[in-house]
């Protein structure tokens, strides 16, 4: 962040307010405090840099799922996401909102991986962090899908450019279409 904050020739103060903190919190992020989820996302506006990497950048990367003893114990956050479990998506409803109801409006959520038909790219036990506004994804990225009211983490494939097709580790391919994807940010995995 400082190697930022001096190719734009912009003080802490300055910073500070652009990102909505007091510039005494912008010191102590350089001194190396962690932001929280909510501020990553103004520094990354503010920097107009992508998220996830500021998130890393804040150390977040190396952090332990929630319940690990690494945080603040909480079991439905993630450094500041919203983590859903299996049991949530069963009860939130049919397919086309589960995501959403679930997020309480976020942009990130974190997904609880239960399943081994993504490994060795994704284990049962991690955790995905989804981006709700890529729903979009490239063909090759790992995605979240819904369908027919169930939660998919595969990979995403366009066979000759056609519809969407959701691919296990294994090769095999859902039969059924995505109803919504969204892309796969980033895993977590305790080790």
């Amino acid at each position: 962040m400082r190697a930022r904050l001096l190719e734009r020739g912009e003080s802490q103060r300055q910073f500070a307010g652009r990102v909505g903190v007091a510039p005494n919190t912008v010191k102590d992020w350089l001194r190396g405090a962690q932001p929280t989820w909510d501020n990553c996302q103004s520094i990354a506006a503010a920097l107009e840099a992508d998220v996830v990497e500021v998130w890393e950048l804040a150390g977040y990367a190396q952090t332990a799922r929630p319940g690990s003893g690494a945080d603040s114990g909480s079991r439905d956050r993630l450094d500041g996401i919203p983590v859903i479990t299996a049991e949530q998506l069963v009860s939130a409803g049919p397919g086309a909102a589960v995501l959403g109801e679930s997020s309480g409006g976020a942009r990130y959520v974190a997904l609880r991986v239960a399943g081994d038909s993504m490994v060795p790219d994704v284990l049962e036990g991690d955790t995905v962090v989804v981006d709700l506004e890529q729903s979009q994804p490239d063909p090759g990225a790992i995605v979240v899908a819904v369908v027919s009211d169930q939660v998919y983490v595969k990979r995403l494939r366009r066979p000759g450019g056609g519809r969407p097709r959701l691919q296990s580790a294994d090769g095999s391919l859902l039969s059924d279409s995505p109803e919504q994807i969204f892309r796969v940010v980033q895993i977590r995995r305790d080790l």
